[in-house]
């Protein structure tokens, strides 16, 4: 089982400081995006998820998909990849693959 403390933390740990700035939304209002924290990274779970998966068109990878909506099924668009710096600076495969299994395993602590 994928865990945020001991697998998913430190996969953001060096984005943490300059992710701090990013505000993001949701139904309850908005918050700095705090990678450290597990309830900030579960509430934003998608947006992270999007952002992360950032690069993949440019890189080849496989894509992630729209959850819902009128654009189910198709590739999503992030506005705002991550990390910042182009798709040289995206993350490693192993770790994209390894927040998308914390996320399908219900997100444990």
């Amino acid at each position: 089982m994928v865990s945020f403390n001991s697998d998913i933390k430190p996969i953001f740990a060096r984005y943490t400081a300059c992710m701090k700035r990013v505000v993001l939304g949701d139904t309850q209002g908005t918050a700095n995006l705090e990678l450290d924290d597990y309830e900030c990274v579960k509430r934003f779970y998608y947006q992270v998820q999007v952002a992360i998966h950032g690069y993949d068109e440019a890189v080849g990878a496989p894509p992630l998909l729209v959850k819902d909506g009128p654009d189910k099924g198709k590739p999503v668009k992030a506005s705002h990849p991550m990390p910042p710096g182009g798709e040289k600076s995206r993350m490693d495969q192993k770790k994209i693959d390894l927040y998308d299994q914390w996320v399908k395993e219900g997100m444990h602590p």
